[in-house]
């Protein structure tokens, strides 16, 4: 092979490489076909788009297929046991303990007395395990400086 030859060679392979890379140069790849192996083990993605000079060209991925999972069988049928705990039935009638549920706690905090014009109020507070109520009440109101008396 002499130089010249060399030369149009090296040059039809970078103008291949080139046309390849349409997809980088901002030609629109589309998948042209989705291929399942005949032994069920891949499958052949075949992604095409049309290079700068107007031909179309592809390149193959190949997808290994693995294997299938458990799904859940129905989610209505997740249930809470008298533990309690979450139950999961999966599509294979398998159980699984998915572990204990929280249970909320409510607890009573503080109960202040605050004065009979001020407004009644319930505050919340975050704990580990809930929450907790405090509670402002206010005082009856004062009555007048003269008892009155009824004498029967």
């Amino acid at each position: 092979m002499n130089a010249k030859q060399a030369y149009a060679l090296s040059k039809s392979f970078t103008n291949k490489s080139i046309e390849g890379l349409g997809t980088i140069k901002g030609a629109s790849c589309v998948i042209d076909a989705i291929i399942p192996s005949a032994d069920g083990q891949y499958t052949t993605v075949t992604f095409g788009w049309t290079g700068s000079a107007g031909t179309h060209i592809t390149q193959d991925m190949i997808v290994y297929n693995g294997d299938d999972g458990l799904g859940i069988k129905d989610v209505n049928l997740a249930e809470v046991d008298n533990k309690p705990h979450l139950i999961i039935t999966y599509d294979d009638d398998t159980e699984k303990d998915a572990g204990e549920i929280p249970v909320p706690t409510v607890e009573v905090g503080r109960v202040e007395t605050v004065e009979y014009d001020e407004e009644a109020s319930i505050t919340e507070e975050a704990t580990s395990t809930g929450v907790k109520l405090n509670f402002k009440i206010p005082r009856g109101e004062p009555g007048g400086s003269d008892p009155i008396w009824h004498i029967v």
